[in-house]
């Protein structure tokens, strides 16, 4: 199991070194450019965002505000570290919507607790409850919304799959059906001549992607995996301006099932 991933805003090195010397358990990526941030932060889809709000630049208000109002990435939790968070700075920060500040001064007593409560981290658990459950065959409920996103009806897809994800009842297997509807709808909004509206959908699906295995209920995830980013990157490549000439025969492929 790959460890978890902290983005760090962070430039200043000592305050670097304290949070790895903090976080062993963790991997890190420090810094992101305000120009892509939430595609960015959807593609690495850390568990907790660490954002050094005594930065003189401001991009970090704008990266937090926009990671913060986008449905792919809203729900990282973001701690504000600085020299003085009751004043101004902690109020900005605050209001730009991280999940709560700390002083420098109490990083080394803090920090470890604050992100063992408050990041989003798929436990051992998860991934034992998630692999016995793609050992279990596909419910029919999937079935029918895989038939219908195989015949290109992706809105209709999207709908059963919602049926099957809410009687996973909180399950992790219901991730399942919700990373293909929501690619479903991606399709669904490139149909539609809606660039915006598929990138974003493109966007959310990652963080219920990623922690699949490679094979789940038959369902060949990685392969499903691939043909999502391969959509994605010739939307992108095209643009706006250019959604119309998007090759669905080419890029909009079936659900792949082992034989």
């Amino acid at each position: 199991m790959k460890k978890p991933l902290a983005l760090g805003l962070v430039s200043d090195e000592v305050l670097k070194q304290k949070i790895r010397a903090l976080l062993p358990d963790y991997d890190f990526h420090w810094g992101i450019e305000l120009k892509g941030a939430i595609n960015t932060a959807a593609d690495l889809r850390p568990s907790v965002m660490l954002v050094d709000i005594d930065e003189d630049s401001g991009d970090w208000v704008a990266i937090v505000q926009g990671l913060k109002a986008n449905p792919a990435t809203r729900r990282i939790p973001m701690l504000g570290i600085g020299e003085n968070v009751t004043g101004e700075r902690g109020g900005i920060a605050i209001a730009s919507g991280v999940t709560g500040v700390m002083s420098r001064n109490e990083v080394a007593a803090r920090l470890p607790d604050w992100v063992k409560r408050h990041a989003r981290v798929w436990d051992e658990n998860y991934y034992a409850a998630l692999g016995t459950g793609c050992q279990q065959p596909l419910p029919e409920l999937a079935q029918e919304g895989i038939r219908l996103f195989n015949q290109r009806d992706y809105w209709e897809a999207h709908e059963v799959l919602e049926h099957a994800w809410v009687e996973a009842q909180g399950h992790p297997i219901g991730e399942v059906y919700r990373a293909i509807l929501q690619v479903g709808v991606a399709y669904y909004q490139i149909q539609r001549g809606n660039y915006k509206g598929a990138l974003k959908m493109f966007l959310r699906s990652v963080q219920w992607l990623d922690p699949l295995p490679d094979v789940c209920q038959g369902i060949h995830i990685a392969r499903f995996k691939q043909d999502a980013a391969a959509a994605r990157a010739a939307l992108e490549a095209l643009g706006e301006g250019k959604i119309t000439q998007f090759d669905q025969d080419k890029y909009f492929k079936t659900v792949p099932m082992l034989d």
